[in-house]
């Protein structure tokens, strides 16, 4: 399991994002304001945004040596957001954001770390799984 530690001080100068967190397997959803996205050095660290959600949001580190993904998800409010996944576990969390705009800079930072950012948005369907598009039924 990886540590909190494991992410390395937050970078100086980046700031710290609000949104909120979706984790796998039961489409555990804390939405805004419940968590916030830190940028550090050695990786991504999401967790609670203040002490009153500490009981209920889970923490979650993404080292960037071990980022199979990061996907853009989303193409319009509410549902804006990035999908982290573990090239290890396999596990992923989707932070949510409240903007088109704030995910552009987080994408921009996190393409200068690591070399798996992916910035063209999808849709994303139950369990966070991405969509492949639109369905159609017979």
């Amino acid at each position: 399991m990886t540590s909190i530690k494991d992410a390395g001080p937050p970078l100086p100068e980046v700031p710290r994002y609000i949104g909120g967190l979706r984790l796998p397997p039961v489409l555990l959803n804390f939405g805004w304001p419940g968590a916030k996205l830190t940028i550090c050095e050695d990786g991504v660290l999401i967790g609670p945004s203040c002490f009153v959600f500490y009981p209920f949001v889970p923490r979650r580190v993404f080292r960037y040596d071990d980022l199979a993904e990061v996907r853009a998800i989303g193409l319009s409010r509410p549902g804006i957001g990035i999908r982290f996944q573990s090239l290890s576990s396999g596990k992923w969390a989707v932070f949510w954001l409240m903007s088109r705009e704030a995910r552009t800079n987080v994408m921009k930072t996190l393409g200068q770390l690591c070399d798996c950012v992916n910035d063209v948005p999808v849709r994303i369907g139950f369990q966070g799984l991405i969509d492949p598009g639109r369905r159609l039924f017979p």
